[in-house]
């Protein structure tokens, strides 16, 4: 599935436009959602365990992670409204 795609499906279908968007939010740990009590299981384990890399690393990776999947959000969400605008 490419990125038009997805744009287009999210024009067609809303709501799951919106379950995507709390997917991403998931997979980037964020509170509210299961993704961030996996993450900070897992962190917390691993720092109970004194290993301070493997957690500094998991961070970053999950920086570097959130910055893209904040990205495809961005972009779909800029295409969409300009798909919506040319069409009016």
């Amino acid at each position: 599935m490419t990125l038009t795609d997805y744009i287009l499906v999210s024009k067609a279908y809303p709501s799951l436009r919106w379950g995507a968007i709390a997917f991403f939010f998931s997979l980037m740990g964020l509170p509210p959602f299961v993704g961030f009590l996996a993450k900070a299981s897992v962190i917390w384990s691993a720092l109970g365990s004194y290993a301070i890399f493997p957690c500094v690393a998991a961070l970053l990776m999950s920086v570097v992670s959130s910055f893209y999947y904040l990205r495809l959000i961005k972009v779909a969400s800029e295409e969409l409204s300009e798909l919506e605008r040319v069409n009016k």
